[in-house]
């Protein structure tokens, strides 16, 4: 009985330090850890099937859910052997150091989507209709259990077949009522192999214009051939007027859209390439009495409403462009500086603080505005799909405003449904490229100084 009654003491004293202990513990201000996110992975190839020696641009998300943060997660790429990965300019999170090729230890991630960015080239011995896989994987450590990610890949069939095009002849800048003329070829790789892994097969071409362009009733628009061997071509040669009642300074757009079958009589395509050239004024010798009073207006308002815009746009040297949807998703990046491109912090840095300003952005009814990026200043503006920012190392952010209207105006013109329903597929936005670079040389100035409104919009075909 005594013996009973002392383990009963024991436990009694253990029972009232632990409720102590937990009431200190409580007590303490130290909260609960909260759980850490769950994890999701995706990957993306910008091209379903290349030929040999093309390079492909590949995008990995890491997509976090839940509250609080997770200590630590491991993510890893794996590529076919046929794949020659450019580790020099991949691009990856801030938070993320290497630990050994193609992979990556990220401290504290919190909820949201994290991408790597990089290309790979496919190699010029890769067999035609071999499939091509780069996989995706991942592991957290929440700080008290390891969890794999659920893996992600994307493949690239290797054409037996490479078709490419060329704009061979276009003008610079037509006149109203002028004749424009076009060529555009389909050129067949020569290849490495005998014929006919190395042959195309049902191959067509069709060009289509701007309205702008009246074509010549002798001109053809498509063709479509049965077969093109290695190393031939075949082309269109396009005659059409400029309509006289085009807008001086507007862009006219001329796009060639492709597709054939490799030799396994796989389609291919549609793939696209796209020139433009530019309205120019007519020549004509004013009255005097009219070039007289045009000047005395000009002169008048020069000072307040012309120069002072002009010089302002002029000042500007913008060193990076992003391009992002409206979920705050980096769609593009394009660089000035060929230097800047490879340094990964500066870039990442860069695109965290826009997509962090972004997103306080969206809290309030505002549609642009511009801040300050260490020694740099930044602008962005946000139209129906996209947000469009540039980084400045010179000049007022303010002047820049009405240039990044017009560039995310041609982004929506060009690519509205695709962004509408945007699935991270980059290959449906083929002319965000030239756009971006437009806009990075300048070619967006307003033509409307001083009024707020964009240069007038290219009649470009909307984008798939």
């Amino acid at each position: 009985m005594a013996s009973n009654l002392g383990v009963r003491a024991v436990l009694l004293v253990l029972g009232l330090t632990l409720v102590a202990f937990a009431g200190d513990a409580r007590g303490s201000g130290v909260p609960l850890e909260p759980s850490a996110p769950s994890g999701s992975l995706a990957a993306i190839a910008n091209e379903s099937a290349a030929g040999r020696g093309d390079s492909i641009a590949y995008t990995v998300w890491l997509n976090l859910t839940g509250a609080g943060s997770t200590p630590f997660v491991w993510v890893n790429l794996t590529f076919a052997a046929n794949l020659t990965a450019d580790a020099a300019n991949a691009s990856v999170p801030v938070a993320c150091a290497p630990l050994a090729p193609w992979s990556w230890e990220c401290g504290g991630l919190g909820s949201g989507s994290y991408a790597w960015s990089f290309t790979a080239a496919i190699r010029v011995d890769s067999a035609p209709g071999e499939s091509l896989t780069t996989v995706a994987n991942a592991t957290t450590f929440s700080g008290t259990a390891y969890a794999d990610v659920p893996g992600a890949a994307a493949t690239v069939l290797v054409l037996g077949a490479k078709l490419s095009i060329r704009f061979t002849e276009y003008p610079v800048s037509v006149r109203p009522g002028e004749r424009a003329r076009i060529a555009v070829d389909v050129v067949s790789d020569p290849g490495l192999d005998d014929p006919p892994n190395e042959t195309a097969y049902n191959v067509r071409l069709t060009v289509a214009l701007d309205p702008w362009l009246l074509v010549d009733p002798d001109s053809n628009l498509s063709f479509s051939v049965a077969q093109l061997s290695p190393g031939s071509s075949r082309g269109l040669r396009i005659d059409a007027i400029l309509a006289g009642n085009a807008t001086i300074g507007a862009r006219i757009g001329i796009r060639a859209i492709l597709r054939y079958d490799d030799f396994n009589l796989r389609p291919i395509g549609p793939r696209e390439e796209a020139v433009a050239f530019e309205v120019a004024p007519p020549d004509f010798v004013p009255l005097a009495s009219v070039l007289v009073a045009v000047l005395a207006f000009v002169t008048a308002l020069a000072g307040a409403v012309v120069v002072r815009p002009i010089l302002g746009q002029r000042r500007i040297t913008m060193d990076e462009v992003f391009l992002m949807h409206r979920n705050g998703i980096l769609i593009q990046h394009r660089s000035r500086t060929p230097s800047l491109t490879k340094d990964d912090d500066i870039v990442a840095s860069m695109l965290v603080a826009i997509q962090d300003f972004v997103r306080d952005s969206f809290r309030t009814e505002a549609a642009l505005d511009d801040f300050s990026f260490g020694e740099r200043s930044a602008a962005f503006v946000r139209g129906k799909h996209v947000v469009l920012a540039a980084i400045l190392s010179r000049g007022d952010p303010r002047y820049l405003i009405p240039q990044l209207r017009a560039a995310a105006d041609a982004l929506e013109v060009a690519h509205g449904d695709a962004l509408a329903d945007w699935d991270g597929r980059i290959g449906r936005l083929v002319r965000a490229p030239e756009i971006l670079d437009v806009l990075l040389a300048g070619g967006y100035r307003a033509i409307h100084l001083g009024t707020g409104r964009s240069p007038p919009r290219t009649r470009s075909p909307r984008g798939r």
